[in-house]
């Protein structure tokens, strides 16, 4: 119970939106605090790019004081500090001041910035009245393990702390804008919501998927033209497995290419506007499908709106031939469809084909086998 408050506890980035303007308003510091790859950083960037900020990002483990405070000079026999341009710019101009991993800082520069979230000042120089301060940190309370420092009370006590736990649905959101994930990346975790992160505990060393993560294989895989194409062939599928193992790890890999492999053999099914476009070639392809696209055939030809409007001589041959192709099971379930949602016309114009009689009249007495099984290359017999 306790672990599942843990995993539910934040807000969504839908709701960090709707209220980080009121925070804004009063000039308070943003502290956003979440578990890694989760888009804490693009948050701050889309705000301050919809609202018109430049924005100056400094990542506060890679500094020391002296990043600070900038450099001593003389002026009149006594030492003045000059401020690092960065801060220089922060004080004279509106703009997003962005300090990431904060608890990841040293204790010094952590006490500089205690100042600047406290009283938007650091050594004498003040912030320009526009500034606004965001900052991100990794959370331990997911039960993710960091080696981050913790921020004590009084640290935490000078800014808005807000959790964000996003949502699978706002990572999709955030994928479909402006194409920044591939539609077959966002289609398998639409199905497969699990597989977009690992909330609890890492193992130690190992590749897990996160949010950036999946973000950085579509476009790995995207720019390589292997995702949304027909026509992959069992090597390029070995490659994606393989790369998608530098991103997402080795289970979760298997568990995408098993996936693209199916989208290969659903696209791979004809439709029913080019089954009833009655070409020669479609009949031969038809002979080496697996019961699956048989079956997605079958529905799409049932679901035809030619199917219900009366059929050219040849659309009826074309589906008699089809029919007799079919092994029982499958065969009468499109026959079913057919006498359901199509018209007298269509049916006595396929009862005329040469063994369809004989066909249906042994399925029905049961002469013809009619289990459904499959061959060694996934081809369905009878």
């Amino acid at each position: 119970m306790a672990q599942e408050a843990k995993k539910k506890q934040g807000i969504s980035v839908q709701s960090f939106l709707d209220c980080i303007q009121y925070v804004v308003d009063i000039k308070k510091p943003i502290l956003i605090r979440s578990r890694h790859g989760v888009g804490k950083s693009s948050l701050v960037y889309e705000y301050a790019k919809k609202n018109g900020y430049k924005i100056i990002e400094r990542r506060a483990s890679q500094m020391t004081e002296g990043d600070l405070l900038g450099l001593p000079r003389i002026i009149d026999s006594s030492t003045h500090w000059a401020p690092p341009e960065w801060f220089l710019m922060a004080c004279r101009e509106p703009v997003v001041l962005f300090i990431d991993e904060l608890d990841r800082a040293t204790l010094e520069v952590r006490q500089g910035f205690f100042e600047l979230a406290d009283s938007r000042k650091m050594s004498g120089f003040c912030l320009h009245e526009g500034t606004i301060i965001f900052s991100a940190i990794n959370s331990k309370s997911f039960e993710t393990m960091y080696q981050t420092h913790e921020l004590d009370p009084a640290e935490l006590d000078r800014w808005a702390v807000v959790d964000l736990n996003p949502t699978v649905n706002d990572w999709l959101l955030w994928g479909r804008e402006n194409n920044n994930v591939h539609e077959i990346i966002l289609k398998y975790i639409e199905l497969n919501p699990d597989n977009l992160e690992v909330v609890n505990a890492h193992e130690s060393n190992k590749v897990d998927p996160s949010r950036r993560s999946w973000h950085h294989l579509s476009n790995c895989l995207t720019k390589a033209n292997f995702l949304g194409r027909k026509d992959l062939t069992k090597e390029e599928l070995n490659r994606i497995f393989n790369i998608s193992t530098f991103f997402v790890g080795l289970e979760i890999s298997i568990d995408f290419v098993k996936f693209l492999d199916s989208l290969i053999k659903e696209n791979a099914c004809v439709s029913a506007t080019e089954f009833f476009a009655c070409n020669s070639a479609t009949l031969q392809e038809l002979e080496k499908y697996d019961i699956n696209n048989h079956l997605r055939l079958i529905n799409s030809i049932g679901n035809s709106t030619l199917l219900a409007g009366i059929l050219s001589p040849k659309q009826a041959d074309m589906l008699a031939k089809y029919l007799l192709l079919l092994p029982g099971e499958l065969g009468m379930k499109l026959w079913d469809d057919i006498g359901e949602k199509s018209n007298i016309n269509n049916i006595l114009a396929i009862h005329k084909y040469p063994g369809v009689d004989k066909y249906l009249l042994d399925n029905l007495t049961g002469k013809r086998k009619a289990v459904v099984t499959e061959n060694k290359n996934g081809n369905i017999k009878s």
